[in-house]
């Protein structure tokens, strides 16, 4: 077993921030924390990377390395479900286990999420296990159960409450029901810059860049690990996780799904990624973003509907539900 903390007096740290790696060819969530911790660095967190791409135009030096892992380690369990002992969550890809011991005094709490900025924790390895260990864990109660835009709070700008649509709204993406691991940012568009990412891609072994504080605006890039062989780059993410991007994943997953999951589950994903949409495009229009993104996602999710799921007889009855909720929804945003 393998683990280790550099005693943070002894990181590099700075007001500015400079990339580590590039987005392309990028590294894993594991790889990111090692190679920080061996060059001594602090991955900037979720809150300094939001001052970064949202209140000014420092992102424009940092382009190459977004999308990003943020330095802000993150646990949340299944909604309505106690954080318990641990919090687990496995990559499905390759079987790699990520845990999150919970402290005693957080054990009984719901709908909550488990934070520790880097470098206050260290990474365990054993195997496939990966462990994170830290004695200063923060909770922040009130973690939203599903995607959508919301306020936050305000020591690490993670999402809380209820949905709000504001100006100072961020766009809060769950990939997955629990999670354990870095929250991750990125841009394309400026619509783009307001989203925090709760795994997506290939979750943990997405390959991402880095970026950490820094005295100055630039440092030695740091040199990635070859790339492991049979890996092949995330489209999804190479198309800066916008809007079209996202949902246009949910599609292939729906897909993907058909045969496994039964028909109101696939019926329930698809409200859902519609209601998503559309609160996106609203969000847009208020603040001037380009929309063009959310016309392809809304052709995409359409074209599913009506030939995917229309030549499936299980569906025989749901489709013209699917149909009429969305054409009402499209209605709802022409008003």
């Amino acid at each position: 077993m393998s683990g280790h903390r550099i005693i943070s007096s002894q990181r590099t740290r700075g007001p500015n921030l400079a990339i580590l790696i590039k987005r392309n060819p990028g590294v894993p969530m594991d790889e990111a924390i090692m190679i920080a911790d061996r060059e001594g660095l602090v991955i900037a967190s979720n809150r300094r990377l939001d001052k970064a791409l949202a209140w000014g135009s420092e992102w424009e030096g940092l382009v190459e390395g977004l999308n990003c892992w943020t330095g802000t380690m993150t646990a949340f369990n299944k909604p309505g479900e106690k954080l318990g002992k641990e919090v687990e969550y496995v990559n499905k890809r390759n079987g790699i286990r990520w845990v999150f011991p919970v402290p005693h005094e957080y054990g009984n709490e719901k709908d909550a999420i488990l934070v520790v900025e880097h470098p206050d924790f260290s990474l365990e390895i054993d195997g496939k296990n990966r462990v994170i260990r830290a004695e200063n864990v923060a909770i922040v109660t009130g973690f939203p159960s599903e995607s959508g835009f919301y306020l936050t709070d305000l020591k690490y700008g993670i999402p809380v409450g209820n949905k709000a649509y504001e100006p100072n709204s961020r766009v809060l993406l769950k990939y997955y029901g629990r999670w354990v691991g870095l929250i991750s940012r990125g841009v394309a568009f400026k619509e783009h810059r307001i989203n925090i990412h709760l795994g997506g891609g290939s979750g943990s072994e997405t390959n991402l860049g880095v970026i950490v504080e820094a005295p100055a605006k630039e440092i030695k890039e740091a040199e990635p690990a070859p790339a492991k062989e049979g890996a092949k780059k995330d489209g999804i993410l190479a198309e800066g996780y916008g809007i079209e991007a996202i949902l246009l994943s949910v599609v292939h997953k729906l897909h993907d799904m058909l045969d496994e999951k039964p028909p109101m589950y696939i019926y329930f994903e698809i409200k859902g990624s519609i209601g998503f949409l559309v609160h996106s495009y609203k969000l847009a229009k208020v603040m001037g973003w380009d929309t063009q993104g959310h016309v392809k996602a809304s052709n995409a999710l359409g074209e599913f509907v009506s030939k995917e799921l229309a030549s499936d007889p299980r569906y025989k009855d749901l489709v013209p539900e699917l149909k009429k909720y969305f054409i009402q929804k499209i209605q709802e945003v022409q008003k």
